[in-house]
Formats: C-alpha cells, sequence, structure tokens
C-alpha cells in the first residue's frame, strides 16, 4: 500500500515523500466474511425438537437425526398415534 507522509527535514517546509508499507497481516474491508455462529435460538428449537422426538417413543440416536433433518414433528406424532412402529416412522420420516 502506498500513502504520502509529510517529513520535516531542519526547519524546511513539509515535503511529501511516498512510503511503502505491507499490508500482509492487516485486516481488509474487502476479506470475505466470516461465518455466522450458530444462534442460540437455533440450538434451543434443535433441542427442543430432540425432546419431543424422545417423547414420542424415538430412541436418542434416532430423536438427534430426525431433529437435525426436515421430519415433520406433526407427521410423526400422526404416524405414531395411528399404530405406526417407530423404526417404521423413522423410515417414513427421514
Amino acid at each position: 500500500m502506498r500513502c504520502k507522509r509529510a517529513v520535516r527535514t531542519s526547519g524546511q517546509s513539509a515535503r511529501y515523500r511516498v512510503h511503502e508499507r505491507s499490508t500482509e497481516g492487516m485486516a481488509s474491508s474487502a476479506a470475505a466474511p466470516m461465518e455466522p455462529p450458530l444462534l442460540t435460538e437455533e440450538v434451543e428449537v434443535f433441542r427442543w425438537r430432540v425432546e419431543q422426538f424422545r417423547e414420542l417413543g424415538f430412541g436418542e440416536a434416532d430423536a438427534v437425526e430426525l431433529a437435525g433433518s426436515d421430519a415433520d414433528l406433526g407427521q410423526a406424532r400422526y404416524l405414531l398415534a395411528s399404530g405406526c412402529p417407530p423404526h417404521q416412522a423413522l423410515a417414513i420420516l427421514l
């Protein structure tokens, strides 16, 4: 990066001298944006979904998998209330 800096020498008027500066390690406004941190709300929704699937009768691993997917909680409730076994409901939901 080039910049001008006023330099006074022994009482003379200011003269401008071009200085070379390294921009290595400096932050740039053109730098790629950082990934946003996982939002607390998203974590809470995920935990709530895991809890809901667990209460329906799914095992912990299956509940986590379902909560992290696009599985419809309402459909899961309907399937299980209709007598569908959890392992078969899992196959349908995923």
